[in-house]
């Protein structure tokens, strides 16, 4: 199986209020960033939005670590909480055909804070970009 970090960042100008989110799919050599942003969000949803993009965006059954500064993401795709807001793209993830092996490591420090820290960037870009 093929092994891909997922690195995962967002910014929400007020919360709720604007907001954008990035993910970072590296495999190898291989880099792919997606990004993208919400009206009337919340820093929950922006942390979730961008994990769960990053999984569906995986054509393929990888190995798949999650790089992320939420307990949230964690919850909601490790331990499958019951929640009560963003059920929707919940059910994205959970209606799609994965069957990824998923880890997810909170507040990381090394290397790996080279591409959390591009991220945050891209999702204040993002968020910016609407307000």
């Amino acid at each position: 199986m093929k092994k891909v970090s997922i690195f995962t960042g967002c910014q929400c100008i007020d919360n709720p209020g604007e907001g954008g989110w990035c993910a970072i799919l590296k495999s190898g050599e291989y880099e792919k960033i997606l990004s993208g942003s919400g009206r009337e969000t919340t820093s929950q949803r922006m942390h979730l939005t961008a994990a769960i993009e990053g999984l569906l965006a995986l054509k393929e059954t990888c190995y798949v670590t999650i790089f992320c500064r939420a307990e949230y993401v964690k919850g909601v795709i490790i331990d499958r909480w019951k929640i009560r807001k963003n059920r929707d793209i919940v059910a994205r993830l959970y209606k799609s055909e994965y069957n990824h092996e998923v880890n997810i490591i909170l507040n990381a420090t090394g290397p790996e804070t080279i591409y959390m820290a591009a991220c945050s960037q891209r999702a204040r870009e993002e968020a910016y970009r609407i307000s």
